[in-house]
């Protein structure tokens, strides 16, 4: 899953919300969360900005996959 949606869920707000909060459409925030369109430098700012996402993670989604394999630490990452 990805780590927006995660986040999202998380904080129990609808994909609406997400999107307004990240300064997208709802339907490029599907797009990203289904891996249909990569996330923009923009975004991965705004998610940093907005939910302390760090914007190395949203930009390199294998960190993550890696990070979950070998279950490091969000520190870590």
């Amino acid at each position: 899953m990805h780590k927006l949606e995660q986040l999202r869920q998380h904080l129990k707000i609808n994909k609406t919300e997400m999107a307004r909060r990240l300064g997208i459409t709802k339907s490029n925030y599907s797009m990203i969360i289904h891996g249909q369109h990569g996330i923009s430098k923009r975004v991965a700012l705004k998610a940093h900005q907005e939910f302390g996402l760090s914007i190395e993670t949203l930009l390199c989604p294998e960190i993550q996959r890696v990070a979950t394999k070998y279950e490091l630490p969000e520190e870590a990452m």
